[in-house]
């Protein structure tokens, strides 16, 4: 999937001239009068090759400058989209002509979305489980012995190993399952998710938010650099009509309105058949949390015969083969009948504790617990809140159905934690 100038990314054609957006016309032509002249072939005829090729692209671009630059009425689209890069996302404005791919964010694939079929998914399922080294069958089996003997260790390990092992597969299956309906490095839900039982639910969100807001946004931004002549239309352009293909190397075409709703109408049309395997899998990585967050390793530290409202400490700890687990945080959370309330989390300065060590110095008058973190576990605030949970007399087998109320309204966008820093936030992912 190619960056498309306008949408990913935008070209500085005024800093690769080494001039301002306010240049005149004059002073355009002038200096790119200069740069093809410092550029011409007949100067570069008894350089190496390389250098023959760099005066060659430069003379394209700056060509390409001149037909957006000099163009009256392309010249206040291209400023007014190059102006909105430069203040919502500078990182991606580049200033050689080189396009910027972004290896972070998520990256929307417009034209894949108007092919019908996909050949793919099928290959990349087989990578993701050859990747994962989930083996089909064995999660099952071990959940059968380990249910039939629920006291034993060793099959409690390792029934958790398998799942985590089901777990990774399926989270790699779900971002095969996204790119393959147009959008690589999605995210796979919306906002945090607190609560197994949640999660489809999560996932049916974001959905909904791609095919409501991503799909048209992409569209109407694709439309706009169109307009500008920076990009070419879609492909889907003619997807009704395959005999007679966009021409790549062609002037761009101006997408008109009814272009453009057919073309949002063929992407919706796909990607909605493309999501059904999202959802499935969003059912299945449900099912698998339900089952793995109970048999997350915890530890009690301070656990009184009768618990009442107020204060509990949750210590998670990062697990480590080959040494004891450290410690990663402290959670300091309220109980408030049956709702906790999230108030603070502290970092541990310079060496990391152990486990005995974080139970000595825990005060013995809150009430404690420490919980092993596991990779495979999407979210820490899951296994804290679980943790929390084992802290009562008599926890719910549906822990996560009790309220964490002040958690959740610590989604993306609301204020931050009480006592947690930039630093904190950005631990807990």
């Amino acid at each position: 999937m190619d960056p498309v100038e306008g949408v990913d990314y935008i070209f500085d054609r005024y800093a690769f001239l080494g001039l301002t957006p306010d240049a005149s016309k004059d002073e355009i032509h002038a200096t790119a009068r200069q740069r093809l002249a410092e550029n011409h072939p007949d100067k570069m005829i008894r350089l190496g090759a390389e250098i023959q090729r760099a005066a060659e692209r430069t003379r394209n671009l700056v060509k390409d400058c001149t037909t957006i630059l000099l163009n009256d009425a392309l010249r206040p689209l291209y400023d007014e989209r190059l102006a909105k890069f430069k203040a919502e996302k500078p990182e991606f404005v580049s200033t050689n002509g080189t396009a910027i791919i972004s290896l972070s964010g998520g990256r929307f694939d417009l034209n894949s979305l108007l092919e019908d079929g996909d050949d793919n998914f099928e290959r990349m399922a087989e990578q993701a489980k050859a990747m994962s080294g989930y083996v089909e069958g064995h999660t099952e089996l071990i959940a059968k012995l380990y249910k039939a003997d629920p006291k034993n260790t060793d099959l409690r390990n390792t029934y958790r190993d398998q799942l985590g092992s089901k777990l990774t597969y399926l989270s790699l299956l779900e971002s095969v399952a996204w790119i393959c309906a147009g959008y690589t490095g999605a995210e796979t839900t919306k906002g945090h998710v607190l609560y197994p039982d949640e999660y489809a639910q999560a996932a049916q969100l974001a959905i909904t938010y791609t095919r409501d807001e991503v799909i048209i946004n992409s569209v109407d931004q694709r439309r706009t650099a169109v307009a500008i002549g920076i990009a070419q239309p879609p492909l889907l352009l003619t997807y009704d009509n395959p005999d007679n293909p966009v021409d790549e190397t062609a002037p761009p075409t101006v997408m008109s309105e009814e272009v453009t709703n057919n073309i949002i109408a063929k992407a919706q049309e796909n990607f909605d058949v493309r999501a059904d395997r999202i959802r499935d899998i969003a059912r299945q990585k449900q099912a698998t949390l339900e089952e793995l967050l109970p048999l997350s390793v915890t530890h009690m530290f301070n656990r009184p015969a009768k618990l009442s409202d107020g204060m509990r400490h949750v210590y998670l700890f990062k697990a480590d083969e080959q040494a004891e687990p450290a410690l990663m945080a402290t959670f300091e959370m309220v109980r408030q009948g049956d709702a906790f309330k999230m108030v603070g989390c502290t970092l541990p300065e310079g060496d990391a504790p152990t486990i005995a060590m974080a139970r000595a110095a825990a005060p013995k008058d809150i009430p404690s617990i420490a919980v092993i973190h596991s990779s495979h576990i999407p979210d820490y605030f899951m296994e804290v809140t679980f943790a929390a949970t084992q802290l009562e007399n008599s926890p719910d087998p549906k822990w996560w159905q009790r309220a964490v109320s002040a958690i959740k309204s610590r989604l993306p966008g609301a204020a931050p934690w009480p006592g947690i820093s930039n630093q904190h936030t950005d631990l807990m992912g």
